[in-house]
């Protein structure tokens, strides 16, 4: 019954999204976290998860509130929405959208939700997931704050002050360090894999949303401040969140300026498709290490928490998790070879394939 409610708390406050799109990730979002906290707290009455709520409802009420009164009172920034948002959705997009945030926003607070069915006291666990949370909303609204003041001062031009100046973008960073301390602060009291699957789904769905929000933001105050000196100048040594751009600009650098240095020798021992091919194995090298790296890197930090509370709970399951592990890395090693010569077969055939395109072409 106490599910139920929640769900109906979240499908309420996130339809505000049919009045407007965006507001399903922005002002629903927020006023939702803070729906469930308070909901939380009336239904179940439980102390035990007292602050971790209060931290939630805080969160929410200034998240939901903060991008309100953005859209209120900024005129710049309303146009500058109108012209990235799409507002002509159907119908169908819009329930399956809000179907979704709906499922993510409970996912995302289940461990709470989990702990205050449980009953159990405050742990360590419960501590250092208050502790994360806590520094989380702290650095995301202290990094919102000095963005607005930063943007007041001089709309034109991009923000490199206060936290700017460590990370390019603290608030997500901020909002990443709230939902881990939320996981961890239930990781001991997960007592079903329904319960695990949920709390993972949150977890993995809120982090993926927000290197995809980072991704996006860098990509647009690319566009907007590229020619900015000053902003290339900060992008270069300045940490970013998302590892991945880094990575791709600094791949792409060393890749171009190695075949600048080529001799022309080089260019003319081999065919056109062979350097077509070339050029797209570097492409798609980059894009394995963009976009799997972060991702394996949540995996592997994942992995490695769910293995140690196995391994608390029966030092023979944790064993048998790592022996599986294991073996699928023997398995997949031992096998290698098959896909290595369909690869090999595959690249043959593409540069066949691109000489011939070419040759067609240009005779």
């Amino acid at each position: 019954m106490n599910v139920f409610i929640i769900f109906l708390v979240i499908t309420i406050i996130s339809a505000v999204g049919f009045i407007k799109y965006v507001y399903y990730f922005s002002v629903g979002y927020g006023f939702s976290i803070a729906g469930i906290g308070i909901t939380i707290l009336i239904l179940m009455h439980e102390s035990k998860v007292l602050v971790m709520c209060i931290l939630l409802i805080l969160y929410g009420l200034r998240l939901g509130g903060y991008v309100l009164m953005r859209e209120i009172k900024s005129e710049k920034y309303r146009k500058f929405m109108n012209g990235e948002i799409k507002e002509n959705v159907s119908l169908t997009v819009k329930l399956s959208i809000w179907a979704g945030c709906i499922l993510l926003y409970f996912c995302q607070c289940s461990p709470i939700f989990f702990r205050a069915e449980s009953g159990k006291n405050m742990d360590i666990f419960y501590i250092a997931g208050i502790i994360l949370a806590a520094v989380g909303i702290f650095f995301e609204s202290l990094a919102d704050f000095q963005k607005s003041r930063a943007k007041s001062e001089n709309s034109g031009r991009f923000v490199d002050t206060g936290l700017y100046k460590i990370v390019r973008c603290p608030n997500y960073f901020g909002e990443i360090l709230l939902w881990t301390g939320v996981f961890i602060s239930g990781i001991n009291i997960y007592s079903s894999f329904i319960q695990w699957i949920c709390a993972l789904m949150g977890y993995i769905g809120i982090i993926y949303v927000m290197f995809s929000g980072t991704r996006r933001l860098e990509i647009r105050q690319d566009k907007i401040y590229g020619c900015d000196t000053e902003y290339i100048e900060y992008i270069k040594n300045r940490l970013m969140l998302n590892l991945s751009i880094k990575i791709d600009k600094d791949i792409t650098e060393e890749v171009t300026s190695h075949i600048l240095n080529l001799p022309y020798e080089y260019f003319i021992s081999k065919t056109t498709g062979e350097l077509v091919t070339i050029v797209e194995d570097i492409e798609n090298f980059k894009q394995i290490i963009t976009k799997i790296f972060v991702l394996s890197i949540v995996d592997i930090i994942l992995s490695l928490v769910i293995i140690i509370y196995l391994s608390f709970i029966n030092i023979y399951i944790g064993l048998s998790m790592i022996l599986i592990i294991l073996m699928l890395l023997l398995i997949t090693k031992r096998y290698q070879y098959i896909f290595n010569d369909y690869y090999i077969k595959l690249k043959i055939s593409k540069i066949n394939y691109s000489s011939s395109l070419i040759n067609y072409f240009t005779s």
